[in-house]
């Protein structure tokens, strides 16, 4: 939970510097209250998705948490196509019997993604990888902060899986 981090690092920094300790506290609140408002941005975004197609298969383990916190399914995160090498027919193989088995209109990428492979798979699979990547490590010139990173992800994710992201009644 992002705004329980927030606190911790705010008493953190007040314990070590204590003559801002009030600062710190206010900044720490004022986040954490930002991120329950986007926390519940983010809900209303996914239940614009059709219940039957709230599946993700991406090529990062890293959405579990972001799909366990908003009631959707992991049908499996593609090992193997995060770098420049080929995979052997095997393995894509096994990658396009893995998509066609979770049943999802869309598959995601992320940044360090190999084009070609993720592309090679949902052709094959008969599905579209989505328009957009998805934000794995952080915050970047594309999306500055955590927030902004959430919210690109949950637009990413909601507009593949059929839903309608409204990026312009994000609360940041």
């Amino acid at each position: 939970n992002n705004g329980a981090i927030a606190q911790v690092i705010a008493a953190q920094l007040a314990d070590i510097n204590p003559d801002q300790g009030e600062l710190y506290q206010a900044n720490g609140d004022a986040l954490v209250a930002e991120f329950a408002e986007l926390d519940g941005w983010i809900q209303k975004q996914v239940e614009t998705i059709p219940v039957s197609d709230r599946n993700l298969v991406t090529t990062h383990n890293a959405f579990r948490y972001f799909a366990a916190a908003y009631g959707l399914d992991v049908k499996g995160a593609l090992s193997g196509i995060s770098t420049e090498e080929q995979p052997s027919a095997a393995t894509l193989a096994r990658l396009v019997d893995q998509v066609k088995e979770a049943k999802v209109p869309a598959i995601f990428a992320e940044s360090s993604t190999n084009a070609d492979v993720i592309n090679t798979v949902a052709s094959s699979a008969g599905v579209e990888v989505a328009k957009q990547t998805l934000l794995v490590e952080g915050p970047s010139t594309s999306a500055e902060t955590m927030q902004t990173m959430l919210i690109s992800n949950t637009c990413t994710v909601v507009t593949a899986l059929g839903g309608t992201c409204n990026k312009e009644s994000a609360p940041i």
